[in-house]
């Protein structure tokens, strides 16, 4: 399931499901797609901040993305119950 939802031409949102998240190169994988990771990425999860290992394969995710920079900027971590 992947989701496109554009603000404006420079940052869009959109949804999937995470294939990994590597911490070492800051790169997170949804969909099959590879997105760089800000440096001030936030992840957002049980309505708190979480630390970026929180996000785990099969989570269920919205990313919004900066498309100028190619960078997520945020990661909401879409809880089980909504994902049924």
């Amino acid at each position: 399931m992947l989701t496109l939802t554009a603000w404006a031409k420079e940052i869009c949102t959109f949804t999937g499901f995470v294939s990994s998240v590597d911490l070492k190169t800051q790169t997170i994988i949804v969909e099959g797609k590879a997105y760089k990771l800000s440096k001030g990425v936030r992840v957002i999860g049980k309505n708190e901040e979480l630390a970026l290992q929180a996000v785990r394969k099969g989570d269920l995710v919205l990313l919004t993305f900066d498309r100028t920079k190619k960078e997520v900027l945020e990661i909401k971590i879409i809880p089980k119950a909504l994902k049924e």
